[in-house]
């Protein structure tokens, strides 16, 4: 095998453990922006349960402000695993996921992205779940809360 082979394969690798860093940095931000959604979530049943009804509007117009800001940080996550499918694993996947990714790379580079995956999984589950609640909630108050 020439030196060539072995450049382009340590910038390949350099290129993969480049972008893992980015997709680390961009789920902690999308987990503090869903953290930050559970709050929400929350004060919209205690305002709910305590007849503060004006506050509902507010809130949930911050939240799409948040979930906007959310969506862009999923889409960018999504370019950043596609580059690492594409540079190593393009003819495998058409159209890759982060796990698909995890599954892929040897475990020593994917631990810290299993624990965030599955953190900000865990988090969307709740504030969905909260969700449920809140629109249940603003149903049997009579209102309607629009999310």
């Amino acid at each position: 095998m020439s030196i060539m082979y072995y450049v382009n394969l340590m910038e390949r690798i350099m290129d993969i453990r480049e972008n893992i860093e980015k997709i680390e940095v961009i789920l902690q931000k999308e987990i503090d922006i869903y953290k930050l959604l559970l709050q929400f979530e929350e004060k919209k049943i205690a305002a709910i349960l305590n007849g503060k009804l004006h506050d509902i509007d507010s809130l949930c117009t911050f939240q799409n402000r948040e979930i906007g800001k959310a969506n862009k940080l999923r889409l960018l996550r999504e370019k950043y695993v596609g580059e690492i499918s594409a540079s190593s694993f393009a003819h495998i996947i058409e159209s890759p996921t982060l796990l698909d990714v995890i599954k892929r790379l040897p475990i020593g580079r994917t631990d810290k992205l299993i624990m965030l995956r599955l953190e900000l999984i865990t988090i969307m589950a709740r504030v969905k779940h909260l969700n449920k609640l809140v629109a249940l909630f603003s149903w049997r108050a009579g209102m309607a809360v629009h999310f």
